[in-house]
């Protein structure tokens, strides 16, 4: 994975500066040519070059393109596992912590009662079973 976000960053860096020496490499080229060969340059010669250069071009960027996307759904994909795994850990945080607090307040409401300070109406205590840990605790109905 490293050599692959280092080849991004080369291509980050280096893609606008390619295209600029293609097309004008091209450009000098085709003049170069023209003096050479002591040939005239027609529109349509010059229409010519420039089609496959701008072809030439958008063949290079198209491939960095297809690169990069690939690229791209490998880090969401990365980053979608490293979501859940926290997700997951918070969600077992939570659980945990829900279960101290649900046996903190079980106990406690058990010692106010033992205490005999409790002076409200005493009513059958209403069972709940959780789903987690199928501990039976009271709801107490006032």
């Amino acid at each position: 994975m490293k050599y692959l976000d280092n080849v991004i960053k080369f291509w980050k860096a280096i893609w606008g500066k390619l295209i600029a020496f293609i097309i004008c490499g091209s450009i000098v080229a085709l003049f170069i040519a023209s003096f050479c060969l002591k040939e005239e340059l027609t529109l349509s010669v010059m229409n010519e070059w420039v089609s496959l250069v701008v072809g030439m071009a958008a063949l290079i960027l198209g491939i960095i393109s297809l690169f990069l996307s690939f690229y791209n759904v490998e880090q969401s994909n990365k980053t979608q596992q490293e979501t859940i795994e926290i997700m997951n850990k918070v969600k077992g945080d939570i659980e945990n912590k829900l279960f101290e607090l649900r046996v903190e307040m079980n106990n406690r409401f058990t010692d106010v009662l033992n205490s005999g300070q409790y002076k409200g109406e005493m009513e059958k205590p209403e069972k709940i079973e959780t789903k987690r840990d199928k501990i039976e605790w009271e709801v107490w109905n006032e």
